[in-house]
Formats: C-alpha cells, structure tokens, sequence
C-alpha cells in the first residue's frame, strides 16, 4: 500500500501544476515572448518568489520541469489532470505547433 501524501506535498504538488498550466495557458493564448513570470505566477494565483520556489525559468514551468520533478510525476499529473488522455492528441498537437512556431520568422519583424 503506498504511502499515503502529506498536506505540504499534496500543496506542493498542486501549486507546481498550477504553475504548469498556467505556463502553458499563457504560451498559448500570447506566445512564448508576451508570457511572463509574472502573468503566468498571478494566473497561478501566486507570488512571482513562489513561481521560483518551483521553477527557474518560465521555459522550464512550461515544459513543467522542476529539479524535484521526474517523468514519472509528471506522466502521473498528466494522466491524474481533469482531461487526463482524452486531451493527448489535442496537447500534443498543439505543443509541437508552439515549438515549431518559436524558431519560425515572422516576415513582419525580421528573424527573431
């Protein structure tokens, strides 16, 4: 039988997702230039301090990287999140889209 998650974990845990989400929210909706620590801390509903309590960079909050965070967490937040796998497709689509779209050149600003 697993070991049942403490109160501070279980907060930890849901405060980085949060962070993840709303990193990935952001990117979406202004891309990756107009994102911000800080929209994406207050779209957390936290501090920009707690934004680096969880993550070094804002490129790291978005692929949801933290130096406690493996793939297994991340896989099990994944499957565990509201949408779980009916969203993959969708997600994944869209994630490539977005790093295809970051190394691309905007005719209109010259190469980025």
């Amino acid at each position: 039988m697993p070991a049942e998650e403490s109160l501070r974990s279980k907060k930890a845990r849901l405060t980085r997702n949060a962070l993840h989400e709303a990193a990935i929210t952001r990117v979406l909706e202004d891309g990756l230039a107009c994102a911000t620590v800080a929209t994406i801390a207050a779209d957390a509903g936290v501090s920009t301090r707690t934004f680096f309590n969880y993550f070094e960079t804002k490129e790291d909050a978005i692929v949801g990287l933290g130096a406690e965070v493996g793939v297994e967490t991340l896989a099990f937040d994944y499957v565990h999140s509201p949408d779980g796998l009916d969203t993959l497709a969708e997600d994944t689509a869209c994630f490539v889209r977005e790093a295809l779209l970051v190394g691309s050149v905007d005719p209109k600003l010259g190469s980025s």
